[in-house]
């Protein structure tokens, strides 16, 4: 393996290439700012992965780690996978955060869960299967599943009161969080027929807050 002090930057001059990284530790934030397809295997990084180019293709393989994945460029598919020899060793990371705006953006939790918080406004956000712990929806985002994906299941929505984001029908959202302009927050269950828990019938089961 190879050890980076410092920030790793894989720039502009990739092209639109394919840039394979394994077992690389990166003591710092790694930029991700050239090369289309972006194969990161057993790649340890102490800080964050930052995705600065358009339609990047970030592929997060193994026992590979950083705190947040940020997406600053617009058409980013970010999709974490397990290790093809050995299932058990798969990627670890906190977030994957939505800086851009107005852009589409992919993110595939595999065998992985992950918070998303999309703080650009604006963005679609088309999820693959798998399981999303929190996430969080600043402004206008419309999430989606992606047209293969059969199971995709969010924990815990949170998004602004009054903001106009939407969640389609077929994600599985667990809980609803409203926060309204004083930052209070609001939590309800929802049933897991993906309708928002609308239907009065089965509410008192769910309402924990009496």
């Amino acid at each position: 393996g190879m050890s980076v002090s410092g920030n790793l930057y894989l720039v502009e001059g990739i092209g639109d290439g394919t840039v394979t990284l394994t077992d690389v530790k990166v003591d710092g934030n790694l930029y991700i700012k050239g090369g289309t397809k972006v194969d990161l295997s057993n790649v340890e990084v102490s800080g964050d992965i930052i995705v600065v180019n358009d339609n990047a293709a970030v592929n997060i393989a193994g026992a590979s780690t950083a705190d947040n994945v940020f997406v600053e460029g617009s058409g980013v598919n970010v999709t974490l996978k397990a290790d093809e020899e050995d299932s058990t060793k798969k990627p670890e990371i906190g977030k994957v955060v939505v800086d851009a705006s107005d852009a589409k953006t992919t993110i595939n939790a595999g065998p992985s869960k992950v918070d998303v918080v999309v703080e650009g406004k604006g963005n679609t956000v088309a999820l693959g299967d798998g399981t999303y712990g929190e996430v969080e929806l600043k402004q206008e985002t419309k999430v989606e599943k992606t047209s293969d994906a059969k199971n995709v299941t969010i924990e815990n929505l949170t998004k602004n009161e009054g903001d106009e984001s939407t969640v389609s029908k077929d994600v599985t959202v667990k809980k609803t969080s409203t926060v309204d302009d004083k930052g209070e927050v609001e939590t309800k269950d929802n049933d897991n027929k993906g309708n928002g828990g609308s239907q009065s019938s089965g509410s008192s089961y769910y309402d924990t807050n009496e």
